[in-house]
């Protein structure tokens, strides 16, 4: 700006010009006081609405229940994606554990030809749904597996074996296709599970037939799922050289691995177990220990993650404590028979973390992009890893500091944390909420408003987010529709409300006294939508006044035409821009109704004023494009202000 100029608002506002605002890419921020913010940046009251990087502002689309409505009053836990080595993706889940604790159960997706969603039970009468998992290959089996634990004391192994049923006798079974049992990932022998029955089988897995059968399937429906059955091998199985052992009444809470070698952990002890490269059930080694031996380590606090970084694995413990593996190897030659060994020193490094900084929980944990993020006790949202001109030293940082005093008013009882194509989903289902960190503009990441859904965790499935409800034992796809808990997109569910508080508008003037009698809105609407926007004043002897406030009606005739029917619900949050637009002339992804349109109102003077803009229906989506007002000086100037 040329000196002397004078800037743009007040230009206009002396003018009597309307000064129009746009852009709305600033985020969300609870932090500073809301009147020394950008006029366009959202502040708390806000909620339910998400900006796009073609500068739009929108409320959020609704949810629609994935698979089956449950009535069952239990939250849906450990949502985990499993990629066979057939290709196929199993997406696990447990809940429906009820005050009589021992109802539990861990499910997987299953979609049948005609597409209709349903989750079969893996297993049942659990008395933990806390279930932790790692992808695992089975060096004698030569296949990869999936391991898991819920605080019981061993670890579950499941080949994730999968088929439908073509025919069955009184002891065998005969599937669908051509490929055998054992192609689709079935053991030799084992358990396999069809319509809610678990029967053994001897033989036959290389064919199409399963031999041994333990009672007849002869009237199992055709084309039923068949499913093998998890094996679960007790810590008693396992052998251990390495001292201690696990303790009497030792619980599996935590399990990963790196290079392929296991790691598991209590989250009521400060024990750490390694195994042996390629096996779960052998923690043993040599006097001198050699590379790939099992091993144990400890920690000074009781343990609350585990996640794999590079070549580390990290390890959070305590309220404060973060450590890596470290391994340092010595190679010896022997002269007289030219035979080479490894020995390797296995420790734990600590990092220089302090109070508050270690991880709440495992569901508090996962990976973004070449870091390490995690909610940690302070409560603050972190990432960790390495951090340019840091050296190599993982450095811990505050992503959250921009919603300070969100942050300080949650309860991270039973959250989780998630990383989707730019987006981090942040759940807080003791608030009743979640939280989305934008990351599509990587110079300039910016925090949503707060979602108000209660979910205890999310997926990925199909291309789409999915969360898992904290109220009920249900799952849902998110921004799908137009109003929440729809039974599907075509369907109504709830109302949703949606609300975007601005930070206080100064118009260029701070120290005077202005006032606006036209107030202008422009964006997107259906014919149902009813936008409410109020603006709330900040006077310099009454504090703030009562809101002015006007409807704007899809059915009004301000609004002005019918684009391109490219609605936000032909596209998924995630997948595309939210409100993106691929290509600016055809405005695609906008809803189909165009409106811009002059409110004239009241003169009020003001130091500063508030905008709001909510609503609250079922399929009453909106998104804005630009508002302003004409406001000008009053003639009271600085009069109220001077003394």
């Amino acid at each position: 700006m040329a000196k002397g100029s004078i800037p743009k608002g007040v230009a206009n506002a002396k003018n009597h010009e309307i000064n129009v605002l746009s852009d709305f890419t600033a985020g969300y921020r609870n932090r500073e006081d809301t009147s020394l913010l950008k006029p366009l940046t959202l502040v708390a009251g806000s909620h339910d609405v998400l900006t796009s990087v073609s500068g739009r502002i929108a409320s959020r689309k609704g949810y629609t229940i994935d698979g089956e409505a449950s009535s069952v009053i239990a939250p849906i836990k450990s949502p985990f994606s499993w990629e066979t080595q057939t290709g196929y993706i199993h997406h696990l889940r447990a809940g429906f554990l009820t005050s009589a604790g021992d109802d539990g159960k861990l499910q997987i997706r299953y979609v049948d030809s005609a597409g209709v969603v349903t989750h079969l039970d893996l297993l049942t009468g659990l008395t933990s749904v806390n279930f932790n998992y790692v992808n695992y290959w089975d060096v004698a089996a030569v296949r990869a597996k999936l391991l898991f634990v819920n605080g019981g004391t061993g670890i579950y192994e499941w080949t994730g074996g999968f088929a439908t049923f073509k025919q069955g006798t009184a002891n065998t079974i005969t599937l669908n296709g051509t490929k055998t049992f054992a192609q689709l990932g079935f053991s030799a022998t084992g358990s396999f599970i069809v319509e809610g029955t678990t029967f053994t089988y001897t033989g036959g897995s290389t064919t199409t037939t399963l031999t041994g059968v333990s009672a007849t399937t002869a009237g199992v429906t055709v084309d039923a799922p068949i499913y093998q059955a998890p094996v679960l091998t007790a810590v008693g199985s396992m052998t251990f050289t390495v001292t201690p052992a696990p303790p009497t009444g030792f619980t599996f809470d935590l399990i990963s691995q790196l290079n392929n070698q296991v790691f598991f952990g209590s989250i009521y002890s400060n024990l750490v177990y390694m195994s042996k490269v390629g096996t779960y059930i052998d923690y043993s080694q040599s006097a001198a220990r050699i590379q790939y031996e099992g091993d144990q380590f400890t920690t000074q606090g009781t343990l609350k993650a585990f996640i794999p970084e590079d070549d580390k694995l990290y390890i959070s413990a305590g309220t404060e404590e973060w450590y890596i593996t470290d391994f340092v190897q010595t190679t010896i030659t022997n002269q007289t028979s030219g035979t080479t060994v490894t020995y390797e020193n296995a420790d734990l490094k600590r990092l220089k973390t302090t109070a508050g900084q270690a991880t709440v929980s495992q569901s508090f944990t996962s990976k973004i992009k070449n870091n390490i993020i995690y909610v940690s006790h302070e409560p603050i949202v972190n990432s960790l890893g390495t951090v340019q001109n840091y050296l190599n030293s993982p450095q811990v940082v505050d992503i959250s500091f921009s919603i300070v005093n969100d942050m300080d008013t949650y309860d991270t009882t039973d959250g989780s944390i998630f990383y989707d194509k730019q987006f981090v989903y942040v759940a807080f289902p003791r608030n009743g909420l979640f939280r989305i960190y934008n990351m599509t503009n990587p110079k300039d990441p910016i925090w949503e408003a707060p979602i108000s859904i209660p979910l205890s965790g999310f997926s990925r499935i199909d291309g789409k987010v999915v969360g898992h409800s904290y109220g009920t034992s249900e799952s849902y796809v998110l921004f799908n529709g137009y109003s929440d808990r729809a039974v599907d997109i075509n369907s109504t569910g709830n109302p949703i409300s949606a609300e975007a508080v601005f930070a206080f508008q100064t118009d260029g003037m701070r120290t005077k006294r202005k006032s606006y009698n036209k107030f202008f809105v422009e964006g997107y609407m259906v014919a149902n939508t009813k936008l409410n926007v109020s603006s709330t004043f900040r006077s310099p002897n009454a504090g703030l006044d009562p809101a002015q406030t006007f409807t704007l009606n899809g059915t009004d005739p301000y609004v002005l035409g019918q684009g391109n029917d490219n609605s936000l619900g032909k596209y998924s949050f995630g997948k595309e821009p939210l409100g993106g637009d691929s290509n600016i002339i055809t405005q695609q992804n906008t809803l189909p109704y165009y409106f811009a349109v002059i409110k004239t109102t009241l003169r009020y003077p003001y130091l500063g004023f508030q905008p709001s803009f909510a609503s609250y229906g079922v399929n009453q989506p909106w998104e804005l494009l630009s508002f302003g007002t004409n406001a000008g000086a009053t003639t009271e100037g600085e009069n109220d202000l001077t003394y």
